[in-house]
């Protein structure tokens, strides 16, 4: 078996909101540090707190976002901005679609570049995001009992192949 990539597509909700949001960090910075410079406005701790915070929003969503998927030959490897997470196929017990709209974020993006971080199911529990599109999600659970929901193009497809490559182990 060949090493197939196949990429995570955003929906439009999640550019909107993460170049919307983007945008206000960059201002929020830029006056921060504006006002930071000015002792009557803003004290040089107070400032640097802010900036420190939007630093650390902006830094966890780089390194969480999701960007594609690779098929290797021994496993589903989910490229973040930073970072990898690698499930070889003898751990995955099931895949299917998944429907995350009603689910509950606990920690972690609602949007901004993906939705991605710790969320809540009522019939499952907690599980991992990394979504781009959530039209496009599905849910992996492992023989361990993670749960992992991920996106990609062709989700569908996606399962059918990860499917067959969990099958050829048995």
């Amino acid at each position: 078996m060949k090493t197939e990539r196949i990429n995570v597509k955003w929906s439009r909700k999640v550019w909107t909101v993460s170049i919307l949001c983007s945008l206000a960090l960059a201002v929020g910075i830029v006056e921060l540090i504006q006002a930071t410079l000015q002792p009557e406005k803003l004290s040089f701790f107070v400032g640097l707190i802010g900036i420190i915070l939007i630093g650390a929003a902006v830094l966890y969503a780089i390194t969480f976002m999701p960007l594609y998927i690779l098929l290797t030959p021994r496993s589903l490897v989910l490229k973040k901005g930073l970072g990898t997470i690698e499930l070889p196929y003898s751990m995955i017990r099931s895949i299917r679609p998944f429907n995350m709209k009603r689910d509950y974020r606990l920690f972690g993006s609602g949007g901004f570049w993906g939705y991605t971080g710790l969320f809540m199911n009522r019939e499952l529990g907690r599980y991992k995001a990394f979504v781009g599109d959530v039209s496009q999600a599905f849910i992996i659970i492992t023989s361990e009992g993670g749960l992992y929901v991920f996106s990609c193009e062709n989700y569908k497809l996606t399962i059918q192949k990860i499917k067959e490559r969990v099958n050829s182990l048995l």
